[in-house]
């Protein structure tokens, strides 16, 4: 039974529940209006579209069957498609004593997204530049800095009414915190050492009409990271003011004069934009030093035939460089023009070309083809320098090919690495080759790697056969020489396997149909004491009797006239040797390493001189010597000088 205390406890909380239910409602309800007043004006959205958790919503009707109860997290989240961005220059604007600037930026005009946010460029007030009005009393020249804010300088095209015309001498020297720069398009020169250890310079961007740079502009900017070029008419025609007997690409210079020895430089169009592909001006006569060197974006140019000349380091430093077509109006190509254009496929040189220059494209790694043109007298040393992928070279000329004056060492050659090609004038390859008439040298590595030829005729006018000339030819099984042939250099005819050879009392020979023994090639077997030379022989190749350690005396017969580079070296057993009347050159260290050997006697020892190198021609070393005949006649005095003194010297005969 239950009391009336019960009761009354039992109402009271039946009354708060029921309260305390209808204040959650009323909660809910205003919810519900605070959100539907939140609505937009124009939102399309209806009250009837909106669920909202706590509001009474439109009841099912009877009988259907309520849908299953889904949690969802609103619409499904996807990746933006990946894409190349399409780079807009957003323009910087310069600011004034007045108004506010804004430095350079960009985005990408397919997604719209900021790649370089502008910053802004206070408004610099007065006396932010140190300036003299010229005398013309309507232009000037800024002298120095004063308090211009921030470290990014935009200068603008006026100054106080005054037009800027050149950034003086030393006008910045030593502004350490100085980062950016910008010369307007009125500004014609940037006077001596105007930049000197601006240490902190990453960028600089030059204005369409400079036309003049001074000494020493960017000295210790080493910091300098970005060169952006707003006129490429204008930077190709620019005078770089340089010390007496200085050059722009020289060690001494590099950085001082010319601001991309340091940072990359960026071709700009019309509209800000970066260019990758360049048109060489019609303007434009010559490619200066330095033109293009480090634009590391740049693909392919194309040269006009207006174009004579391609400058010093005109292009090193390329990285994308894939194409280039060098005009046949091109006669000269400069030092290290294409010097690192890891992206260079292909070399062709037309026939308008007649020197290439000291590394004029080396590690150029990615070159599989070189062609030479027959125009061409010149190639420097280490032009081709660790092309290493060179797989094909094609001349059209041998004759041509012949005379030209290659530098020291075999990166000269670009068939030192590739097969040599050598084409007739129908583009067909030559297997046959007859050597013209008028050719009296063939130069080191001259047909080194020539695969495909079978046969090779040596005219009368032919005295020399230099170092590797023929090595790998390994198809080559033909050789004939002719009669005027003084001195064959070492490994001349290395890797020659299948070339016919002459044997004579163990020693091999090669010639022509009237003298199969004319030139020595070299002992068969080097462990025998005696040999014997055929009496027919002309010329002693290079090698011929090295280390041929027991070899205790020989004798050249009467009607050799030539004795090669290194032919008895180390002859050990070698006491004495005797040079007939007929010899003519004896080639360096021909008798060097015969430590057993103590006469050497001329048997004509009048009109000897020795020379290294040749003169006058550049990259070769020069030094020549007349030797008495009185010293030549002491046999002990013409070993001394033989194997010691003057064994480097290629020694001739002259009377």
């Amino acid at each position: 039974m239950i009391s009336k205390g019960d009761q009354k406890m039992k109402q009271t909380l039946k009354i708060t529940i029921l309260m305390v239910l209808m204040t959650i409602v009323t909660l809910s309800l205003a919810s519900c209006n605070d959100i539907l007043n939140d609505l937009p004006s124009n939102s399309e959205t209806t009250p009837q579209d909106l669920v909202i958790i706590g509001c009474t919503t439109t009841p099912e009707p009877e009988g259907s069957t309520p849908e299953p109860d889904v949690t969802t997290t609103g619409p499904e989240e996807t990746t933006p498609e990946a894409h190349v961005h399409t780079v807009v220059v957003d323009s910087a604007v310069a600011p004034t004593p007045t108004e506010d600037g804004l430095t350079a930026g960009k985005h990408c005009s397919t997604c719209g997204e900021v790649l370089v946010p502008q910053e802004t460029l206070p408004a610099y007030g007065e006396n932010a530049f140190f300036y003299k009005v010229n005398a013309d009393g309507k232009t000037c020249t800024i002298m120095g800095i004063g308090n211009y804010p921030g470290d990014i300088i935009c200068i603008d095209n006026y100054i106080d009414g005054y037009e800027v015309v050149a950034i003086g001498k030393r006008a910045f020297w030593g502004c350490t915190t100085l980062t950016d720069i910008t010369i307007p398009d009125s500004v014609t020169s940037i006077g001596d050492g105007a930049f000197v250890r601006c240490s902190s310079l990453k960028s600089i961007t030059l204005g369409s009409g400079l036309t003049s740079i001074g000494q020493e502009v960017f000295f210790r900017c080493d910091a300098l990271d970005d060169i952006y070029v707003t006129d490429l008419e204008a930077w190709l025609n620019i005078s770089f003011i340089l010390p007496d007997g200085y050059e722009l690409w020289e060690s001494e210079a590099h950085g001082t004069h010319h601001p991309n020895r340091y940072g990359k430089l960026h071709f700009l169009d019309e509209n800000g934009n970066e260019m990758t592909t360049i048109v060489i001006p019609g303007s434009v006569t010559s490619i200066r030093e330095m033109a293009f060197a480090g634009c590391k974006s740049l693909t392919s140019v194309t040269i006009g035939n207006h174009v004579t000349s391609i400058g010093k380091n005109a292009f090193s430093g390329c990285d994308s460089l894939s194409n280039v077509q060098i005009p046949n109006s091109v006669t000269i190509i400069g030092y290290s023009a294409f010097y690192r254009c890891p992206s260079l496929t292909s070399i062709v040189i037309p026939d308008s070309v007649t020197s290439i220059g000291w590394r004029a494209f080396a590690f150029c790694e990615s070159v599989t083809s070189v062609t030479i043109g027959k125009g061409v007298t010149v190639i420097q040393s280490d032009a081709f320098r660790d092309c290493s992928n060179i797989k094909d070279v094609y001349i059209k000329d041998v004759e041509a090919w012949a005379n030209i004056s290659f530098g020291d060492l075999y990166y000269a050659h670009p068939n030192w690495y590739g097969t040599l090609h050598i084409l007739d004038e129908n583009g067909e390859e030559v297997t046959d080759l007859v050597i013209p008439e008028g050719v009296t040298n063939i130069p080191d590595h001259l047909f080194h790697n020539c695969k495909a030829l079978t046969s090779v005729v040596i005219p009368d006018s032919v005295i020399h056969i230099g170092e590797s000339a023929f090595a790998y030819c390994s198809s080559l099984e033909s050789i004939t020489f002719g009669d005027g042939i003084k001195s064959v250099d070492e490994s001349a005819f290395y890797g020659c396997d299948d070339a016919i050879y002459t044997e004579y009392q163990s020693v091999k020979y090669v010639g022509n149909a009237q003298n199969p023994y004319a030139i020595l090639i070299g002992a068969v077997n080097r462990k025998l004491s005696t040999y014997q030379i055929h009496p027919d022989t002309k010329v002693i190749a290079a090698r011929a009797f090295a280390v041929c350690n027991n070899m205790t005396s020989i004798t050249i017969p009467e009607g050799v006239v030539g004795i090669g580079e290194f032919a008895f070296t180390e002859c050990t057993s070698l006491t004495s040797i005797v040079i007939p009347a007929s010899v003519e050159r004896i080639v360096r260290y021909a008798f060097s390493k015969c430590t057993a050997l103590k006469s050497i006697t001329f048997e004509k020892p009048n009109g000897w001189e020795g020379r290294i190198g040749e003169p006058n021609v550049n990259g070769n070393v020069y030094y020549y010597v007349e030797f008495a005949a009185d010293e030549l006649s002491n046999s002990k005095t013409a070993m001394q000088y033989l194997t010691s003194d003057y064994s480097q010297y290629r020694w001739d005969r002259t009377e």
